[in-house]
């Protein structure tokens, strides 16, 4: 678990290249749970800042989220499209 201090910190959150969209979107979300009153244009910058470029990267890029929220509903089809192709290459 990534522990943050200030909303600065949150643009150190990087999504590894092994990481599963779950995992960051998971872990990002317990880094924010520790700032105090965020902005959310500032978390959902932070969020895609370190979010490996791939279809939801994309997607987010396209039709911009305003909310963290927002990004966890969006992120719902592609997490289920990674667990899917996961199952599908064991």
């Amino acid at each position: 678990m990534v522990k943050v201090s200030n909303v600065a910190n949150l643009f150190d959150v990087k999504q590894s290249s092994n990481e599963t969209l779950r995992d960051y979107l998971n872990r990002f979300c317990d880094a924010c749970t520790c700032i105090m009153s965020p902005n959310e244009k500032i978390l959902v910058d932070a969020f895609l800042k370190g979010l490996r470029a791939n279809s939801f990267s994309e997607s987010l890029v396209r039709i911009p989220a305003l909310s963290l929220s927002e990004i966890r509903l969006r992120a719902t089809t592609h997490i289920e499209a990674e667990d899917v192709m996961r199952q599908k290459r064991r």
